[in-house]
């Protein structure tokens, strides 16, 4: 503590006090924060201010956790009591979480969730978001994807297929499916892309779009030299087909 007492032409001006004190024996302790601090200034017998703060942390092999408390109190009258306190745990997947209140009140709570899978020609993943402020949820979203390109070995599938969804409040508010697939010859190519858009459980395309080119007629007199076709398809339904053939001689 400190103290200091001014006195002016016999009139006390100043009788103050600061004190105060730091405390980490709760660090060989695991029932305490780990660090305890607080000071305090008054005058004249009279609080002007205090300060008391509480810092508390754990570590494990794959997750951390933790705590920060403050308290402020001026002329005696709180001002701020408020708690931070997060953790992280990437034992499986990863999880992250973080909470600030003051009085006892929930501010804002925070959550986040992420994992993902690997296999030979695919992946997947998904990463969840939870928002709260003042006890009231304001997201709770998810979003997830996989890219698949294990058809690029197996005819029978489409090469690549990717897919996304958003997710918020357990509604769906948006998906992607896309599809690719394609062939090669030696004077000959086709393929194929497919896309479905879906925003609020509502299909906004679905379409298809294929084609082909083929050159083998410039080796054979018989056929054209070059064929060549595209087509659009939404919904099952033909928007657009077209065919094109070129010939010459020379």
């Amino acid at each position: 503590s400190l103290g200091l007492l001014v006195r002016l032409d016999d009139e006390e001006e100043i009788d103050g006090l600061v004190s105060g004190g730091l405390d980490w024996s709760g660090t060989t302790h695991p029932s305490r924060d780990d660090i305890r601090v607080r000071m305090a200034v008054s005058n004249k017998d009279r609080e002007r201010f205090r300060m008391a703060m509480t810092a508390d942390g754990d570590s494990q092999d794959e997750a951390v956790s933790g705590s920060l408390g403050l308290a402020l109190f001026a002329e005696a009258d709180e001002k701020f009591d408020g708690r931070v306190s997060g953790g992280l745990d990437w034992s499986d997947a990863l999880e992250a979480s973080m909470t600030v209140s003051n009085r006892n009140r929930e501010k804002l709570h925070m959550a986040m969730t992420a994992d993902g899978n690997s296999r030979f020609r695919e992946r997947d993943g998904s990463l969840g978001l939870l928002v709260r402020l003042d006890d009231e949820e304001e997201i709770d979203g998810l979003v997830s994807g996989g890219l698949d390109w294990s058809g690029t070995t197996h005819p029978s599938r489409d090469d690549i297929r990717v897919r996304m969804a958003v997710s918020n409040k357990d509604r769906e508010r948006f998906r992607m499916a896309m599809t690719a697939d394609g062939d090669s010859q030696d004077e000959a190519m086709a393929g194929s892309l497919g896309l479905l858009v879906r925003t609020d459980a509502d299909d906004k395309l679905d379409g298809h779009l294929s084609g082909a080119v083929d050159w083998s007629g410039m080796t054979d007199a018989n056929r054209d030299d070059l064929q060549a076709s595209m087509t659009v398809i939404n919904r099952n339904r033909e928007k657009l087909h077209m065919a094109m053939t070129a010939d010459g001689n020379s």
